[in-house]
């Protein structure tokens, strides 16, 4: 790139208009280059944290539907099969309405407009 002071000695002003545009030009250009590389950082990272939690999630599932039959199993003595089965999917109802309430609530508090 030319030196500003070179570019006013020896230019008419048409020659520095147009010197003008090129430089806000390649400026414009740096800066989308800039973007699209943090861009793509973000993107990495966030891939990498979701990789992360994905692989513990069949672990999680597991453990989960063990402990809901445990406590099926232990139920069906005051309650019986079916009332068993019954109280475990009503507490699974709401405790998954009560996470989804506040995931929405969150992802509202999080909305930039």
């Amino acid at each position: 790139m030319r030196h500003h002071a070179e570019v006013v000695e020896r230019s008419s002003l048409p020659e520095l208009a147009v010197s003008t545009v090129m430089d806000a030009a390649e400026l414009a250009v740096a800066e989308i280059r800039l973007l699209k590389s943090e861009a793509t950082l973000e993107l990495t990272t966030a891939v990498g944290r979701v990789r992360n939690v994905a692989i513990f999630v069949p672990v999680l599932v597991l453990g989960y539907v063990f402990l809901m039959v445990a406590a099926g199993r232990a139920l069906e003595e005051w309650l019986g099969p079916v009332g068993a089965a019954a109280a475990i999917g009503v507490a699974n109802i709401i405790i998954g309405m009560i996470g989804v309430q506040r995931a929405l609530r969150t992802t509202q508090r999080q909305d930039p407009q």
